[in-house]
């Protein structure tokens, strides 16, 4: 006897089986959730990131925003300074 099962059911179990994974957002920036693909004024200065919870591109205003913060939390422990 074979029991129907559910794409999204069987999808779920494959997607969490065990691990934490992350959602592709595909053109979105994973901290601010902005629209970073071509056109939108986001495109040039975005990087491929991942945290947590998403997959996509961090765009170059939150790049900025992390770069400014690791640079406080650099110069409060010493006088060093991060260059790219």
């Amino acid at each position: 006897m074979v029991l129907p099962i559910k794409i999204g059911e069987v999808e779920k179990k494959l997607n969490t089986g065990g691990c934490d994974m992350t959602k592709n957002i595909d053109n979105k920036c994973v901290s601010c959730l902005k629209d970073t693909s071509f056109g939108s004024g986001r495109f040039v200065n975005r990087i491929p990131a991942t945290n947590d919870k998403y997959e996509g591109y961090l765009c170059g205003d939150c790049v900025y925003e992390f770069e400014q913060e690791m640079n406080n939390k650099i110069r409060g422990n010493n006088d060093y300074q991060i260059i790219w």
